[in-house]
């Protein structure tokens, strides 16, 4: 057997019980609070009968940073403070359904600096960390503060792993999560069309070549504004993904809301 796959079974065999995870893909709405609205809903609708564990939310979930191409006038609205008003949503709903959640990602303020932040979320409505992207893209550059340390958290599952969207893109990131103790790594991302297919591609080899399941979400949505003297169209088109070292256990749809589930029986 590959040695891979061998690692990943006996990391497996030390659990004992099943793990359930999740995935919220969800399409941005013109009305962020409407669109905030819809995804609670559909949240409490998952979490009613399903027994999950882990629910992951894509990066960006409300809709798109301010500071993206033609998105001044959301400064305010799809950034918070962490805790704040949108976490203490997702921090009710993780109490009352028993479950871990992983918020995806806002735009945190913290007094006068910006983060790419993605708040994790324990069964009792606890914020028990929060990982911010390490590695900035475009305008995150010049507006977000790129995380200094890569992080793991223990939970009562699994030992989880995090990197937000063009964190997976760097082997190291990925492998020291592993070596830190990462059984599962999530990764709330934002999938550009013409990325799709080399974006599975590279999610695939991460959980070969570290043995872990990987689990990583994208909104569905567009930007269009000018970058400087260019007019930029960005199209995020879901493909969330949940796959394991032997295969692809599920992927999402390209264009619009999608909700993935998946069991991993103990070995």
């Amino acid at each position: 057997m590959d040695s891979s796959i061998e690692l990943f079974l006996f990391r497996r065999r030390k659990r004992n019980d099943i793990m359930k995870i999740a995935i919220l893909q969800n399409k941005w709405h013109q009305n962020i609070e409407e669109g905030l609205r819809n995804i609670i809903k559909k949240v409490r609708e998952m979490l009613k009968y399903k027994d999950i564990d882990y629910l992951l939310l894509p990066e960006f979930f409300m809709g798109p940073a301010w500071f993206q191409p033609g998105q001044e006038n959301l400064k305010g609205i799809t950034d918070d403070t962490i805790p704040g008003r949108v976490s203490d949503m997702f921090s009710r709903l993780a109490k009352e359904y028993h479950v871990h959640i992983i918020m995806g990602t806002i735009i945190e303020r913290r007094e006068d600096k910006y983060y790419n932040t993605s708040a994790i979320i324990d069964r009792a409505g606890t914020i028990v960390g929060k990982i911010n992207k390490m590695h900035t893209f475009a305008g995150e550059k010049a507006t977000c503060v790129a995380a200094s340390e890569i992080k793991i958290i223990e939970t009562d599952k699994a030992t989880i792993g995090m990197g937000v969207c063009s964190d997976f893109w760097i082997p190291e990131y990925m492998k020291i999560l592993v070596l830190k103790g990462a059984e599962v790594i999530f990764i709330p991302g934002g999938t550009l069309g013409q990325n799709t297919d080399s974006m599975i591609q590279a999610l695939k080899t991460i959980a070969y070549l570290t043995s872990s399941v990987v689990v990583y979400s994208s909104a569905v949505g567009t930007i269009t504004g000018m970058r400087g003297d260019h007019k930029i169209c960005m199209e995020y088109t879901g493909s969330s993904v949940i796959i394991t070292p032997e295969e692809v256990f599920a992927i999402g749809s390209r264009n619009d809301t999608d909700v993935l589930i998946a069991d991993f029986l103990p070995l």
